[in-house]
């Protein structure tokens, strides 16, 4: 039983040390931005700038939040009940 035990114990050992080994050494490749036509109309600059631009991005994302917290306003707020000692000392 101490054997089985002390041989699961430096195969778990072993499996580790070679998952770490492995892991560390993949790396995943970025691939590179699609490359840019050498002449482009207004039209396509504009697209390239809706989708690419980081600023265009955030402040998309600005528009989303205030479309969000407008639609939040307009909605009523949930009911909530509640009591305590002194309101039913007040109702009796």
């Amino acid at each position: 039983m101490l054997k089985t035990l002390l041989r699961r114990t430096v195969r778990t050992a072993a499996l580790s040390v070679a998952l770490v080994l492995f892991a560390s050494g993949v790396r995943a490749e970025s691939l590179p931005p699609p490359a840019l036509p050498s002449k482009i109309t207004l039209a396509d600059a504009l697209e390239l700038l809706r989708n690419r631009s980081p600023r265009t991005r955030a402040e998309q994302a600005r528009l989303e939040v205030a479309s969000a917290a407008r639609l939040e306003a307009s909605v009523y707020p949930n009911p909530s009940l509640s009591y305590g000692a002194l309101l039913l000392c007040l109702l009796l």
